[in-house]
């Protein structure tokens, strides 16, 4: 094989790799997301509109930042975008403030879960 072609089989494989992050991470989080639905609901008495800080909570928070810097890293190193790099941005944005002021995390968790449960819709337009 040439030159080439070994590094078009390994962009391809790099891509896939990063690609089973992305599965990964979504599966994660919305399994997450959901948890805190519920945790929120035995606890609250299913008064979901301001959910409390919890453990849970911010574990969700912190999977969802590492996976934006992840992903961050990621396209800067191979897939540049400038619309991506503003999303990462405001993604990380939100996500550090409300978890360092230990406020209210309801929309975050809300944005992060559905957020995630979207990304199939991405499919077919890459």
């Amino acid at each position: 094989a040439s030159k080439l072609e070994r590094l078009h089989s390994k962009l391809l494989r790099i891509q896939f790799t990063n690609r089973v992050a992305a599965f990964t991470h979504a599966v994660i989080v919305v399994t997450l997301g959901a948890l805190v639905y519920f945790e929120a609901g035995f606890k609250q008495g299913w008064s979901l509109m301001s959910i409390d800080v919890t453990p849970l909570s911010m574990l969700t928070h912190d999977v969802a930042f590492g996976y934006f810097l992840y992903d961050f890293a990621f396209m800067a190193t191979f897939e540049p975008n400038w619309l991506y790099y503003c999303h990462h941005v405001g993604s990380l944005g939100t996500i550090a403030t409300t978890r360092l002021l230990s406020t209210t995390q309801w929309l975050t968790v809300n944005a992060i879960l559905f957020g995630e449960l979207t990304n199939p819709l991405q499919l077919p337009w890459e």
